[in-house]
Parts: C-alpha cells; sequence; structure tokens
C-alpha cells in the first residue's frame, strides 16, 4: 500500500517578499547584537570547565 506523496507549501507573492525582507532584517540587526560576545565568552568557560571536569573524572577512573 502506498501513502500519498504530501505536497511542501511554498511562500509565493506578497507573503514570501515579507519573509525575506524580515529574515534579512533579523540577520542583519538581530544576529550580532552587542550581547553576543558576551554570552559567547561564558558559554566558552562553561564549555572549557565541563572539559576540565571530565579529563579529571576519566583520571580518577583509571586509578
Amino acid at each position: 500500500m502506498a501513502l500519498a506523496i504530501s505536497n511542501v507549501p511554498v511562500l509565493t507573492g506578497e507573503v514570501a517578499d515579507r519573509f525575506v525582507k524580515e529574515a534579512e532584517y533579523n540577520a542583519k540587526n538581530l544576529a550580532g547584537s552587542k550581547y553576543d560576545a558576551d554570552a559567547q565568552a561564558k558559554c566558552m568557560s562553561i564549555v572549557e570547565r565541563s572539559r576540565r571536569f571530565l579529563e579529571k573524572m576519566k583520571g580518577n577512573d583509571a586509578e
């Protein structure tokens, strides 16, 4: 028994134009906010602490 292939919706006309404009605005104005550098630094700090913790735990498991 075969299943019907559903159609993929496609934006056209004014709706498509508005979507593209809003996407471009968001990429330009919201993606590079001044808080990104601070947030990225905090995130990398957390990742580094986690990495060190895991290395320490692996070292304790070997003993």
